[in-house]
C-alpha cells in the first residue's frame, strides 16, 4: 500500500513502521519516487508499505530525492527523536 503523505509526518510514520523495539529496521529501504516534475522522496517498509513525501516541488534527481530524506532521518536522529542503529541482536545474527 502506498500513502502519500507531508514531509511533516514522515518522522511519526518512520516510527510507527522502519523502527522495531526503539532501533531502526536496516531493511527499510529509502528511495525516490519518480513525478512528472521530478523525484520525491519516499521509503519502504518491510512490511511493504510505501511512504512519500509530498512537496510543493520534487526534486531535479533520485540522488536528491534519497538524500534529502537522509538528512531528515539524521536530523531527527541526532536530536533524539528517532534512533538510526541497528539493533545490536541484528548485528549478532550477521557476524
Amino acid at each position: 500500500m502506498k500513502h502519500v503523505i507531508s514531509l511533516r509526518f514522515v518522522i511519526q510514520r518512520w516510527l510507527e513502521l522502519a523502527m522495531r523495539n526503539g532501533y531502526t529496521d536496516h531493511n527499510t529501504v529509502i528511495y525516490a519516487e519518480p513525478t512528472a516534475h521530478g523525484w520525491l522522496p519516499a521509503f519502504l517498509a518491510t512490511n511493504g508499505t510505501q511512504i512519500v513525501a509530498a512537496m510543493s516541488v520534487p526534486f531535479p534527481t533520485q540522488l536528491a530525492a534519497r538524500n534529502s530524506l537522509r538528512n531528515l532521518l539524521q536530523q531527527a536522529h541526532d536530536a533524539g527523536r528517532i534512533n538510526l542503529n541497528e539493533h545490536p541482536d541484528a548485528q549478532e545474527h550477521a557476524a
